[in-house]
């Protein structure tokens, strides 16, 4: 299953004027889903039940940018 709309991302790359094959774009896909699957199983284990906006630092790994801010 796509996670991303391959022609946003590639719409981005081409107005930073970089040529982006279908392959590389399967790729990045990837990695993102990756992403989201990490972030997910954070949530899971921080036992966060519904993710809130001021939450969503907790599963990006950004938890000591925040409490530094």
């Amino acid at each position: 299953m796509a996670i991303i709309v391959k022609n946003k991302v590639k719409e981005t790359f081409h107005k930073n004027g970089v040529q982006i094959p279908i392959s590389t774009l399967n790729l990045i896909d990837e990695e993102i889903s990756r992403k989201i699957s990490l972030w997910a199983r954070r949530a899971k284990e921080g036992n966060i039940k519904r993710l809130k906006p001021e939450d969503l630092y907790l599963v990006l790994g950004n938890a000591w940018s925040k409490i530094i801010d």
